[in-house]
């Protein structure tokens, strides 16, 4: 004997499915994201995710652990889609440790990840850490879609040193496909040691919202049939 559920029961067990649904992962393309590391002298590294020299084992994350140069101690990890965002919510997350010897030097790291999806709104870029250095943060997006891009500047912060912490924020509408790259530019006189973490931020281009902003009408529309009934005010 099959058990009929109450109406407002129904509703409520659509809308938990909706929340649900709107909270799954959306399937991603091949992972994209990379990681640059120079020196300025010409000692230079570049690790592609899944790519040679990445010692991560997840896809969305990028990890190199060496010497660049002077600087004989760098361990950089680069987190993107699918690990971390989505096409249409990006978030790029990069973490780095630096030591260099006696004549010091400058160092440039860039992470980059493309193939993102229209967006509007604000951006934010936020990092933390410490250096016996000096340190520079910007963020860059490309319309072209190519990868490591600088062309537009979104967010730049500097120069920070000592224990710090700081954030960007700028009001941008990005089309798609479009490109991130963080960049790091790190400067030590001689020995010194900097790490830090560096997050950027691109709001939802707006699928979950539409998404639930049709489900709602919906659920609306069956809300005034029950009225009557239930007397739902």
């Amino acid at each position: 004997m099959k058990t009929k559920l109450n109406p407002l029961r129904k509703l409520l067990l659509l809308a938990v499915g909706v929340l649900a649904l709107a909270a799954l992962p959306v399937a991603h393309a091949v992972p994209t994201a990379v990681l640059r590391i120079s020196d300025g002298l010409g000692h230079t590294v570049t690790v592609a995710d899944q790519g040679s020299g990445d010692q991560s084992n997840s896809e969305g994350a990028v990890t190199f652990n060496g010497y660049i140069g002077n600087f004989f101690l760098n361990v950089s990890t680069g987190i993107s889609k699918p690990l971390l965002g989505s096409q249409t919510w990006p978030l790029l997350d990069l973490s780095s440790v630096n030591v260099s010897g006696a004549t010091g030097g400058t160092l440039t790291i860039l992470f980059s990840d493309n193939n993102f999806g229209a967006s509007a709104g604000g951006v934010m870029a936020s990092i933390g850490g410490t250096s016996y250095g000096t340190v520079s943060y910007s963020t860059y997006y490309d319309a072209s879609n190519s990868l490591l891009a600088t062309s537009s500047l979104m967010t730049s912060q500097g120069l920070l040193g000592g224990v710090f912490s700081g954030s960007a924020y700028s009001e941008l509408a990005l089309t798609d496909p479009y490109s991130l790259t963080q960049k790091l530019m790190i400067t030590h006189s001689g020995i010194g040691a900097t790490s830090f973490n560096a997050e950027l931020k691109v709001p939802d281009g707006g699928s979950t919202v539409a998404l639930l902003g049709a489900v709602l009408v919906g659920l609306e529309g069956f809300r005034r049939k029950l009225r009557g009934a239930f007397k739902i005010v």
